[in-house]
């Protein structure tokens, strides 16, 4: 009974960190799906929603907090699963959200570091450009990891609200969860995604060297190279 009610305890606790969480990922993702509208574009709606992820009271409670929580208590249901067997294969649907969450897993500390913590630290705040400029010095397996990190990222969002709202005892149509209904949006975001990322890497349009910032000289800096030898180089 106690390890019945435990795993409810981490079930809502999961469920409600990720709806906290999910605020900042939709505008983090939509941010990214805006990109094929240009640099501009993006530089703004960037600007826009830093307002929210970025201002420390929300950052911590809106955005630190929630996604600790959530990691915390996803792992701690993992090792549970693990220490009394699996009952059965789940299904296909929630193999792929657990699949894309062992994927974020790996990667989410890194991804913070790269994004959040260095700039923060050196004042260098990531654009449009900076981004560019990663896939440029890196190459595309880069802009291939910007593309699964992003797809993963909004599988696991909107497959995980359809959880949450189960957990929380709200009935959502089914036509929203199962089908073409699901699917139809779901699809349509992974594209936009996709194509958010590939304009980023300059692979839809032009992406001008001089877009390229602090964040950019600093990552240059630490490999021993010149914005403008990497420039030339292109």
């Amino acid at each position: 009974m106690a390890s019945t009610h435990d795993e409810r305890f981490w079930i809502r606790i999961q469920a409600a960190s990720g709806l906290a969480f999910s605020i900042f990922l939709t505008l983090h993702l939509s941010n990214t799906m805006a990109a094929p509208a240009g640099e501009a574009r993006f530089n703004a709606i960037q600007d826009g929603v830093r307002v929210y992820y970025q201002t420390p009271v929300l950052e911590i409670l809106g955005v630190a907090l929630p996604l600790l929580a959530h990691i915390t208590a996803s792992i701690v249901r993992i090792v549970r699963r693990r220490r009394q067997g699996s009952p059965g294969r789940p299904p296909w649907r929630l193999r792929l959200h657990r699949i894309t969450g062992w994927l974020l897993l790996a990667v989410i500390g890194g991804h913070v570091a790269a994004t959040r913590v260095v700039p923060l630290i050196f004042e260098t705040p990531v654009r449009f450009g900076d981004l560019n400029f990663t896939t440029t010095f890196f190459g595309i397996p880069f802009s291939l990891y910007y593309i699964l990190l992003g797809t993963a990222g909004t599988y696991h969002l909107t497959n995980g609200l359809t959880i949450a709202a189960r957990v929380f005892g709200v009935s959502l149509p089914r036509a929203t969860t199962h089908g073409p209904g699901f699917w139809v949006p779901v699809g349509a975001a992974l594209v936009a995604v996709t194509l958010g990322v590939a304009s980023i890497s300059g692979w839809l349009f032009p992406v001008d060297p001089a877009s390229w910032g602090p964040a950019s000289e600093l990552i240059a800096e630490f490999a021993g190279s010149e914005l403008r030898e990497i420039a030339e180089g292109r």
